[in-house]
């Protein structure tokens, strides 16, 4: 499976949080000839489980979401310009002049954001705030009103390209981490195993961490490893900031279980996987924070892609740290014992 095409092809579908079903039935047919078994849970999340045919055998849980930051209609002006809120925390400074869908009921439509021209602009227009804004899609009230309504998502609308050993678009996070777990099951076919595996593709991370946590009440995981994305060094910012194509950034701290982490880092180098190690004291603002407090708590560790310019529609990461995600998550899983011993007493 190439890992460009799955990447762009993850990354250009459109689901906001709260609407993600185009998403979450894509991603249902891509991976069903990987994994036994597939299903949508009644949030919305992808759940695609690979048995290893051990009676009783252990869970493992693995999660990345699927949903984007977005907007949403909140009305039609007589003029024909359409207001909206956003979804999730979206960067109000890249709205300006950036091109949208406005997903209708029957059909979308395509509109932009306009923006006071620099000749005309005063100071207090220096502050952008999504009442001042409005999408213009050419329509007159009339014909506007027959195709959107109220409540309907709006995406922004933007390729995902190629640049040399990077990728760019609007949902690097998390659906790159969506595409390194596909390419692991992919790299696990003919594989046995000694664990039973849950991919979660979950629903509404950027407004609350719920798919995740849904998922992990009800799959109940001996353990699980979050995938997300961290910050990568830009310019502008090196601080808590990680260098793209030098691997995958593995977490340490209360909201990682050691045993867990300590069974990633030594695969990692046992199997020469590259890998970066961030410090983090509290809440890692991850499906991780809400997946390791469910049940009565669930061993936890996370997995971060360093992600330049994130929550915007160029989010730019290494094409190599997918790859070395994938890698890693194969190497671990293949190398987990059906008592997890491994795992829990694993000491660096």
């Amino acid at each position: 499976m190439e890992a460009e095409k799955l990447i762009k092809e993850l990354t250009e579908l459109r689901g906001i949080s709260g609407s993600e079903k185009k998403v979450a039935d894509a991603v249902c047919e891509i991976v069903r000839p990987l994994c036994d078994e597939v299903y949508q849970n009644k949030l919305g999340s992808v759940v695609a489980i690979k048995h290893c045919g051990i009676e009783n055998a252990k869970k493992v849980m693995i999660d990345a979401h699927i949903d984007e930051i977005g907007l949403m209609v909140t009305d039609i002006d007589k003029k024909g310009f359409v207001s909206f809120t956003e979804i999730g925390g979206t960067d109000m400074k890249t709205l300006l002049a950036s091109v949208v869908t406005i997903h209708g009921q029957d059909e979308d439509v395509t509109g932009i954001i306009g923006s006071i021209p620099p000749h005309l602009a005063r100071k207090e227009d220096e502050t952008i705030k999504t009442d001042k804004l409005a999408i213009d899609t050419g329509l007159t009230y009339d014909v506007l009103k027959e195709k959107i309504e109220i409540g309907d998502p709006i995406t922004f609308d933007y390729e995902t390209i190629t640049m040399g050993n990077c990728m760019a678009g609007k949902t690097m996070d998390d659906r790159a981490s969506v595409a390194a777990m596909i390419l692991c099951l992919s790299k696990l076919q003919n594989t046995k195993l000694n664990v039973d595996v849950y991919m979660v593709g979950a629903v509404q991370e950027e407004v609350g961490l719920r798919g995740a946590i849904t998922a992990a009440y009800e799959i109940n995981p001996d353990l699980a490893i979050a995938i997300d994305v961290c910050h990568a060094i830009t310019p502008d910012n090196s601080d808590n900031a990680f260098e793209m194509g030098k691997g995958i950034v593995l977490t340490m701290g209360p909201n990682i279980h050691t045993g867990v982490y300590d069974h990633l880092v030594k695969t990692a180098k046992d199997y020469n996987v590259p890998y970066q190690i961030e410090a983090c004291g509290g809440d890692t603002g991850t499906d991780a924070w809400g997946i390791q407090i469910a049940q009565n708590g669930i061993p936890t560790a996370l997995l971060s892609l360093p992600l330049k310019y994130m929550h915007s529609s160029v989010e730019t990461l290494a094409i190599s740290d997918v790859k070395s995600t994938a890698r890693l998550l194969e190497f671990a899983l293949k190398e987990m014992s059906e008592s997890l011993e491994e795992v829990f007493s694993c000491k660096e």
